[in-house]
């Protein structure tokens, strides 16, 4: 049996917090000297749970994809009682974006990449999104210096998106992998958890935002809340994998 890993990206592979950090003290400077980080995180992960809502409407085109960006971060700011115009929204944003044109891969997935392709693993990207953004995403990132391109599937390409099971059984059909050997690596619960585990695969929860499991009916196989932990847990796996096979 050999050990096949997929991967999120946003939140995942690298550190979305940061550009959204960026994005609000440029927007909202008065306001970004009165918040303290943890603060900030609880922000952007209301940010991430607004963009979720409206996720599936945008993907089914029901909602433009300013209207979707415009949307999150008007009840992010007015879940804190901050009423903010859609200048201001469309203002954010645009620095959001731009922001994310500089992300880098997190140190620890770097690693756990790089073990991956030293040992020849299968491995691939599985991740929700528009395509123009995702694949700048991939790009920015590097990823294909680990993963080929065509290991990478987005929602917006394939016409599926997280939680829905099918689009990681269409992975592995493409992937020629199986699941009961494949890992899949991601932050959210809702949509990485739940949906790779209806695919019959293995999870390892990326839990660094310490978010609450929003079912105890579903539970990954592995929950890490800290990043760095990723890289020993997948070489112990890799070594429990060779025993199998002496």
């Amino acid at each position: 049996m050999s050990l096949n890993l997929v991967f999120d990206i946003d939140d995942t592979a690298y550190d979305q917090l940061d550009p959204f950090r960026l994005a609000f003290e440029k927007n909202f400077p008065a306001l970004a000297a009165q918040t303290d980080n943890a603060s900030l995180e609880e922000l952007y992960k209301l940010h991430r749970h607004f963009s979720d809502v409206v996720f599936e409407d945008f993907e089914k085109g029901r909602l433009g994809l300013w209207e979707m960006r415009v949307y999150r971060i008007t009840e992010t700011m007015a879940a804190i009682q901050q009423s903010i115009s859609e200048k201001q929204a469309l203002a954010f944003e645009q620095s959001y974006s731009q922001f994310l044109q500089h992300i880098q891969l997190a140190p620890t997935i770097r690693q756990v990449l790089q073990l991956g392709k030293d040992r020849q693993l299968t491995m691939g990207v599985i991740t929700n999104g528009p395509s123009e953004r995702q694949q700048a995403k991939i790009k920015q990132l590097k990823l294909t210096r680990y993963i080929p391109a065509k290991n990478c599937f987005i929602s917006g390409e394939v016409k599926l998106a997280k939680p829905d099971r099918r689009i990681f059984i269409y992975a592995e059909a493409k992937l020629n992998i199986r699941a009961a050997e494949t890992i899949y690596i991601g932050d959210s619960f809702d949509n990485d958890v739940i949906g790779a585990k209806a695919a019959g695969w293995r999870v390892i929860w990326l839990n660094h935002r310490r978010r609450q499991a929003a079912t105890q009916e579903v539970s990954a196989d592995f929950t890490l809340t800290d990043v760095a932990d990723l890289l020993p847990l997948i070489k112990e796996l890799l070594a429990k994998e060779s025993l199998k096979h002496k």
